[in-house]
């Protein structure tokens, strides 16, 4: 089981496969970040919380003309985030103690608006990409 704070780097240098379920596009070349399709998600264990907790994740949208990404997230299928991914940087929200439970947790990343880099001519990479991730992180809400 997990406890608070709980951390998880992305890229192949860091260590979210331990977490990763369905949706987390590897790539041995991208060190410091992986890119997700229109959904991903993040199973672990976490221990009983008391409190109310702070979720940040540090992202890059593609950067191509006219693609404005977003991310909404959901924990056991309850919605606690949205957030317009316009630049990169770190997103952040409170997640109330009412929706948190020990045990079992998913974590699910919805990116509507995934696209192929090729479809809009900025690369040859054909995969269909949301955002990439560099860091997630779970501290108590003060």
């Amino acid at each position: 089981m997990s406890g608070i704070p709980f951390s998880v780097q992305f890229g192949s240098l860091g260590d979210y496969r331990l977490w990763a379920g369905d949706g987390w596009l590897h790539d041995n070349n991208d060190k410091q970040h992986t890119w997700t399709g229109h959904i991903a998600k993040l199973r672990f264990k976490m221990d009983f919380i008391k409190n109310d907790l702070i979720l940040k994740v540090d992202v890059i949208p593609l950067a191509a003309r006219g693609v404005e990404q977003e991310l909404y997230v959901f924990i056991n299928g309850v919605f606690v985030a949205f957030w317009p991914v316009l630049n990169a940087g770190v997103q952040s929200t409170r997640i109330e103690t009412v929706l948190l439970q020990s045990g079992d947790w998913l974590v699910t990343f919805l990116m509507p608006k995934a696209i192929c880099p090729r479809d809009l001519g900025v690369s040859q990479d054909q995969r269909t990409l949301g955002v990439a991730f560099r860091s997630l992180s779970l501290s108590p809400a003060k």
